[in-house]
């Protein structure tokens, strides 16, 4: 069951964020809740009673901080049973603060919760209802909390005789802290609540993927098994250098849609050859295939902006020239995975009047498994190949500059890549759906980063049943397609 919430406060972010992580404040506004006990900064098992008809229960719930981007987003998940083990539940929590205005912000809070067991025998109806007037009335009391912690100056402690005097829960005594008990001190955290090791972990695939190398392989090999079938693709330049090159794989019939495939690979790896395979999705469902050449970041000192102004002169490029190879250029799809999904992203948030075409040049795009803010990456051990600079984590990341976006938007990833590739993911299409530009949110559970790319060659698959359905291609299309190819 989800719950969804929204409210107005009369208070700063920074200063809903600041109670957020207060166990005490949070034990205050939660109905039900006996006890706090708590295990670290991030960890907590919480006592509570909940009551549905004549059954009542008294949980107690293992609830951890997962995710956090201060002072904007926190998310937690808990797990439970209660005293009785008749019953058990699970919940996922998730808050975004947004600011509105000075002193003022949003508060919107997002609630997955389970009940199974004896709970779990009343019916949705009752237990939705429940549920309901228990998230609305911790959302009272926290908006009350904050906004009287506001026109007192900001303090965040109630004393007992306060809090009897307004009918709130007294403050929740808190366990010692593992540091207070002679634990070694934890390592600095570099990036929300990782440490250097677990963000450098959490920036590279190849440790969520253990078959990265084999899936590489076979993007090869069925590349150049599409290639003998179909034969070597047009190529054509963008600019210059050797290669500012773009492979074009023409559909069989003329005026025909375009997707434009930016390739990933790190920023530093891979060529259009390697996305050869994704021919045969496109021009089986009638559409022409481009996929762009670039430099990499470490033949250019690591600076970003060379590869990204070449992303953008190749799009420009097929925008217009499309009539040259038989394309229609009011049909002009774009899509990446990967850093690719960020490079075409970077684009997609351009100034396109700087290279003379419009910014609704783009019937629609989608990212797979991108990166979208720099800032994170920087501190990463990414940061050994890429020259970061602040003016490069501003201009070339994607969420920092959707105020130019115009183009709808798929939006990717899978349940098996790194814990902050699917938080990028899922900010970024957050952010994006608050502009009117997202199309779709697609979570594909069983898919590590690279056993995704993979699937857009497959009109059955997750990026390959996404964009057929954004491009408004069949199956029966693309079986016809395939064999007006043969003949």
């Amino acid at each position: 069951m989800i719950f969804e919430k929204s409210t107005a406060v009369k208070t700063t972010a920074a200063k809903v964020w600041t109670l957020l992580l207060d166990p005490n404040v949070m034990g205050a506004c939660v109905p039900g809740v006996e006890k706090i006990d708590v295990i670290s900064d991030t960890e907590y098992l919480v006592t509570v009673q909940v009551k549905i008809t004549f059954i009542t229960a008294r949980f107690t719930v293992n609830t951890k901080i997962v995710e956090t981007q201060p002072p904007h987003y926190l998310k937690s998940v808990g797990t439970g049973q209660d005293s009785g083990m008749s019953s058990s539940m699970t919940q996922t929590s998730e808050v975004f603060i947004t600011d509105t205005g000075p002193g003022a912000c949003e508060l919107k809070t997002r609630l997955n919760v389970e009940l199974v067991g004896k709970f779990g025998t009343f019916g949705l109806n009752i237990i939705k209802t429940k549920v309901d007037r228990m998230w609305d009335e911790f959302s009272q009391n926290l908006v009350r909390k904050l906004e009287a912690d506001s026109s007192a100056g900001g303090s965040s402690q109630a004393s007992p005789a306060t809090a009897q005097a307004t009918g709130t829960a007294p403050v929740v005594p808190q366990a010692s802290s593992p540091a207070a008990a002679g634990a070694p001190a934890a390592r600095p955290l570099v990036w929300l609540d990782m440490d250097q090791e677990a963000l450098d972990k959490a920036y590279n695939q190849a440790a969520y993927a253990a078959n990265r190398q084999q899936l590489l392989d076979r993007y090869a090999r069925r590349s150049d098994i599409t290639r003998a079938l179909r034969g070597e693709p047009a190529r054509a330049q963008y600019g210059p250098s050797e290669i500012e090159g773009l492979d074009i794989y023409r559909a069989p019939a003329d005026n025909a849609p375009i997707n434009i495939f930016i390739h990933g690979g790190a920023w530093r790896l891979s060529t259009a050859r390697e996305c050869g395979f994704f021919a045969d999705l496109f021009n089986g469902a009638g559409a022409h295939l481009v996929v762009p050449d670039f430099t990499s970041v470490e033949t250019v000192g690591g600076d970003m902006f060379p590869m990204v102004e070449q992303v953008r002169r190749s799009i420009a490029w097929v925008v217009n020239n499309a009539r040259s190879f038989g394309g229609d250029p009011k049909q002009i799809y774009v899509s990446g995975t990967s850093s690719g999904a960020h490079l075409a992203a970077a684009a997609l948030t351009a100034d396109w009047s700087d290279y003379g075409i419009s910014a609704d040049a783009f019937k629609g795009a989608l990212l797979c498994s991108g990166i979208y803010d720099l800032e994170p990456v920087r501190r990463s051990a990414r940061g050994a190949y890429v020259r970061f600079t602040d003016e490069m984590v501003e201009k070339l990341s994607p969420l920092r500059n959707l105020h130019r976006l115009s183009t709808p938007l798929v939006v990717v990833y899978g349940d098996l890549e790194t814990p902050e590739f699917q938080r990028q993911s899922r900010e970024f299409a957050e952010a994006v759906r608050k502009t009117g530009y997202l199309s779709e949110l697609v979570y594909a559970q069983g898919y590590n980063h690279f056993e995704i790319h993979e699937t857009l060659g497959d009109p059955y698959d997750v990026l390959g049943r996404a964009v057929l359905k954004q491009m408004g291609l069949s199956v029966r299309a693309q079986t016809a397609a395939a064999m007006a190819l043969s003949e």
